[in-house]
Order: structure tokens, then C-alpha cells, then sequence
């Protein structure tokens, strides 16, 4: 009788370990994010700067803007802003440019360009109609950005290549813009995010452009299925597991009375 209700306790037992591992395996990727970086992974920063930057577009070089436009915004279903300049004939560069947003969030997606004059019209050249040819980043905090990334080693310019060595430099400059030394063909650029984000609010009013939360609203839905169908997982899972548990329990306890050791 005794080895049947050993029997009874170890399987029952096995069942509930069975169930605080499968609870540890779904808890354990969220505890992670809060943990140290891995061994032999470099720290993301030697500076006390908290990083909070996040992506904004991509700017695209062309040889004809209003072609391009045209063309492949209906195509996309994109709506692109009225036509900006950059600098003018007498400024080291001139250029126009349209900003292109999705028709339903409003977001930024890329900024298209066309070079009349010296940094873009050499981008051109060098890259061809309808190059990718610049990842652009946007911070709440410029002047800590900088300072992080001179303290990094980082070479800081402006657009025609010339450096800044101190932030009055950037403020000097009269845009509120950081491009980074290049990493071979790869060009990044820092933009102030209220700054840039006023901007893209005042061209979608100008085209009237009429923002919806039924993308967002759609995405954060998923989301919540998601989390909602891993918790009728967890759920089934710990009810399987305290079930089996106790039909074993039954089950070895009944084979115990029908069954009697014989002396």
C-alpha cells in the first residue's frame, strides 16, 4: 500500500514539475529583456546617454522628382507632400524634395530627392536615379545625441561634408541636423524629432491628408490576439497538467484497494 501512494505522490509530482517548467518558458522571454547584455556582446554605449533614438525614413535620390511622383505614389497608394526646397542658386546645395506618407497613418515613409545643385547632384552621379542612399534617425535631444557621439569618436558634419566640432557649430549651422561620418557607402543622419515631426504635420494639413487610427487600431488588436491566445495556452496547459495529475492520483489510488498487495 505504501508503494502505491509513493507511485501516486512522484507522478503527481512529475505532473506539477512538468507545469512550473512550461510557466518558466513563458515567462522567461520577457524576464530576459531586463537582463545585462550577453557575455562576449559590447555594451551599447560608454557614455551615460540613454539612447532614444528611433527611425524616421529613408531619402531616395532622383534625376526627375515630379516623375517619380507621379509614377509610383499611385502605384503605392502614398500621398506625397507639395514640393520643398532646399537651399537656393547662391547656397553650396540646392535641391528639392517631397516627403511621401502612408494615406493612413500619416507616417513618414521616404523622402524623395532631386539635386539641382552640389551634395545631391553628386549623390546622383555617383549612385543613379533611384538610389537608397541615406538611413535618417530622429532623437528628442539633439545636444546630448552630439555629445555622445563625439565622446564615441564619432565625426559629426554638416551636409556638405564640413565637421562640427562643438554643438554651437550645429546651432550655427542653422539646421538642427547631425550627418555622420560615412561607413563605407552607408550614410546616416540625425534629425530633431519635434522639429521634423512639426513639419510632416504641417505638409499632411497641406495636402489634407486626413489621418486614421484603423492601421494602429488593427495592429494593436493582433497584438492583443496574440497575447490573449498564449494565455488560453498557458491556461490549458496548467488545467491539463492538475488534471492528469489528479486521474493518476485516482486511478493508482483505486488500483490500490482492487488490487491489495498479497502478504
Amino acid at each position: 500500500m505504501i508503494n502505491k501512494i509513493a507511485v501516486s505522490l512522484s507522478l503527481t509530482l512529475l505532473c506539477w514539475q512538468t507545469l512550473l517548467i512550461q510557466s518558466f518558458r513563458f515567462v522567461r522571454p520577457r524576464l530576459s529583456l531586463s537582463r545585462h547584455p550577453r557575455r562576449g556582446m559590447a555594451t551599447p554605449s560608454i557614455t551615460d546617454w540613454q539612447s532614444d533614438l528611433r527611425f524616421s525614413h529613408v531619402d531616395i535620390i532622383v534625376d526627375d522628382l515630379q516623375d517619380f511622383i507621379q509614377k509610383w505614389c499611385p502605384r503605392l497608394g502614398m500621398v506625397p507632400s507639395n514640393v520643398q526646397t532646399w537651399g537656393g542658386p547662391n547656397d553650396p546645395t540646392w535641391s528639392e524634395f517631397v516627403f511621401v506618407f502612408d494615406q493612413y497613418t500619416g507616417a513618414l515613409i521616404f523622402m524623395v530627392v532631386e539635386g539641382k545643385k552640389g551634395a545631391h547632384v553628386d549623390i546622383l552621379n555617383k549612385y543613379g536615379h533611384g538610389a537608397i542612399y541615406r538611413l535618417c534617425f530622429k532623437t528628442d535631444d539633439l545636444e546630448a545625441c552630439f555629445d555622445h557621439l563625439k565622446a564615441t569618436g564619432t565625426n559629426v558634419t554638416n551636409l556638405e561634408g564640413e565637421p562640427f566640432h562643438t554643438f554651437q557649430n550645429v546651432l550655427d549651422s542653422g539646421k538642427r541636423i547631425l550627418w555622420l561620418e560615412r561607413e563605407g557607402e552607408l550614410s546616416m543622419e540625425i534629425l530633431t524629432a519635434p522639429i521634423i515631426d512639426a513639419g510632416c504635420e504641417k505638409l499632411r494639413q497641406e495636402v489634407g491628408l486626413l489621418l486614421s487610427t484603423t492601421a494602429v487600431t488593427k495592429s494593436s488588436t493582433k497584438t492583443d490576439e496574440a497575447m490573449q491566445h498564449k494565455r488560453w495556452h498557458f491556461g490549458l496547459g496548467a488545467v491539463a497538467a492538475v488534471g492528469a495529475s489528479f486521474l493518476v492520483g485516482v486511478f493508482v489510488g483505486r488500483a490500490s484497494l482492487m488490487f491489495p498487495k498479497r502478504s
